[in-house]
């Protein structure tokens, strides 16, 4: 009996080891993706995955811009993520210290304005803005086509012009973001409040903007470039101009977190996320630049951007809540 025993022991430790082997395996091959880029992209970039990587389970959890910083400091370095996609740059350097150094990756095909000197992130997407015109409506008018951020506070352009909302959208607080940097914080929250007499709406949507362009319901608009290419490509008569040399631009970044490093598959993902799958994304979705020889098929983005990255402080979102009055 006792020798029965003995070798039933061992083949039920046998088989234990097995099986834990097998779900090691499986585990290994599990890459998790935090991404607050748009559910279109992310349906491309996961195809992409999925062919390239057909042995690998992959998922892709989408956060806005606000869940997404928030959820990645509540977990800490317990975060069930690999690989952090699209995240601001601001929120990422709140969390880098549960990234992983990348150091040791090649850059040199990136916009060298766009690179972490500390090197937990790479670029992913630039965000870049600018002014949106329906010069024909301004003309049908009898208004002059305005060509200086100064211009836009004539009381000739009352109702005409649109902005999102600095404190619900990301391309409003980026521009008020801007203004600061141009003039300082006191002059751009007194600009704002003297546009504020010729805005329309103060919207809470950066898309809704150039909607509002599309139909005519106002004429001049803070836009995300993007934004307005799309609807632009839906036949809207806008033209796109940067009033100072530069036009704003912020950047979303990818990163893998320390975790994600100690996972081989993970790795893999993220080299193809970074060498392969950002030419499609730029190509066909965000064609804001970050590669040197970075193509777009996006008819109508402006080829020529006079960039101009902005950097916010940790606390920006918070003191714009108690300054911004609309």
């Amino acid at each position: 009996m006792k020798r029965i025993s003995v070798s039933f022991l061992l083949m039920l430790m046998i088989s234990l080891a097995l099986l834990l082997t097998g779900c090691g395996s499986d585990s290994e091959n599990r890459v998790v993706i935090y991404s607050s880029s748009s559910p279109l992209r992310n349906t491309a970039i996961m195809e992409m995955l999925t062919e390239r990587f057909p042995d690998y389970t992959i998922e892709i959890l989408y956060f806005s811009t606000g869940a997404h910083g928030a959820r990645l400091m509540a977990e800490g370095t317990n975060t069930e993520a690999d690989i952090v996609l699209g995240l601001e740059v601001t929120q990422l350097r709140q969390v880098s210290d549960i990234m992983a150094d990348l150091s040791a990756y090649n850059t040199s095909m990136f916009m060298s304005d766009l690179l972490d000197p500390n090197n937990r992130y790479l670029p992913w997407e630039r965000f870049s803005f600018g002014i949106a015109m329906n010069e024909g409506m301004l003309t049908d008018l009898g208004l002059p086509i305005p060509t200086s951020y100064e211009d836009l506070l004539d009381p000739v352009y009352q109702g005409l012009i649109m902005m999102p909302n600095p404190r619900a959208s990301s391309t409003g607080y980026i521009y008020l973001a801007y203004f600061i940097e141009r003039m300082g914080e006191d002059s751009a929250f007194e600009y704002f409040d003297s546009l504020a007499n010729n805005i329309h709406t103060f919207l809470n949507s950066g898309s809704g903007v150039a909607t509002a362009l599309e139909t005519g319901e106002v004429a001049i608009g803070f836009v995300s470039l993007h934004n307005a290419v799309t609807v632009m490509g839906r036949g809207a008569p806008l033209t796109i101009t940067f009033f100072d040399e530069y036009g704003p631009s912020s950047m979303g970044g990818i990163a893998m977190t320390k975790n994600g490093s100690e996972n081989s598959a993970a790795v893999a993902v993220f080299e193809y996320l970074i060498n392969e799958v950002s030419r499609m994304d730029k190509m066909y979705f965000a064609p804001g630049r970050i590669f040197v020889d970075q193509v777009t098929a996006l008819e109508h983005y402006p080829s020529d951007i006079p960039y101009a990255l902005i950097t916010l402080e940790s606390d920006f979102l918070e003191r714009i809540q108690d300054r911004w009055r609309h």
